[in-house]
């Protein structure tokens, strides 16, 4: 679809015409962009135009923490899990757009943008590689209740990572709990500050990992308060 036909398909769906400054770039960008990359800039844009509206925002205005709390909403509300591959193709497309946005900017505010943006895209690359590595826990490393034995279901988000171990701080209760034995390629995957959806069981006063969901940058963070008006128990889907 053309970009003029992108933005009336946004007028229908959302009510309000989609930003004229976005319509500009997406015209840019696939005019320069490979048939199989033009699909996701359309998805940036229209994603990051509902975004911008839902938050009266102005693209022009969109500063360093709007940014976080984009990619990390967008990553969030992924109904299934990532490819890496689409991971990278979004984030590639958010530079793209950052690296266009700034181009008439101050030096600060481009130098600003760019540089966040860059980490911003690390932390989602990193959650998504980690949720792969959560996906490939052997049946054997997890451990089932014990009637009786201490028990959290919760986001957790990361507060030490050792080599072979985590402290975690579930969100709902604040309270540390560790340490949470894992395997040693799993913590490195793993970044302090970054949030994961487990189940944790205490065995033989030992915290394990019973269940798990998904790994999420820090960025999505914020966007957890606006799902179900809090923290759910979402377990990951088997395949």
């Amino acid at each position: 679809m053309d970009p003029a036909g992108l933005a009336w398909m946004f007028t229908v769906l959302v009510g309000e015409p989609m930003d004229e400054i976005l319509q500009r770039f997406l015209a840019v960008a696939r005019s320069s962009a490979r048939p199989a990359h033009r699909a996701t800039y359309e998805d940036l844009v229209f994603t990051l135009d509902a975004f911008l509206l839902m938050r009266r925002r102005d693209v022009t205005r969109m500063t360093a923490k709007d940014l976080r709390l984009f990619l990390g909403s967008w990553y969030l509300r992924q109904c299934r899990p990532l490819t890496p591959s689409r991971i990278r193709r979004f984030c590639a497309a958010a530079r793209v757009f950052v690296r266009w946005l700034t181009l008439e900017s101050t030096p600060r505010r481009r130098r600003d943008l760019q540089r966040e943006s860059k980490s911003i895209v690390r932390a989602v690359l990193r959650a998504g590689r980690a949720s792969e590595k959560l996906e490939l826990l052997d049946q054997l490393q997890l451990v089932p209740r014990r009637q009786g034995s201490a028990q959290v279901d919760d986001y957790c988000e990361i507060v030490v990572r050792g080599e072979r171990h985590l402290v975690l701080r579930p969100l709902s209760s604040g309270n540390l709990v560790g340490p949470v034995e894992v395997p040693d390629d799993l913590a490195a995957a793993l970044d302090p500050g970054a949030l994961v959806n487990l189940r944790l069981t205490q065995d033989a006063g030992r915290w394990r990992i019973q269940e798990y969901g998904y790994c999420y940058p820090a960025s999505a963070r914020a966007a957890l308060d606006d799902i179900d008006g809090g923290f759910t128990w979402t377990p990951m889907e088997r395949q």
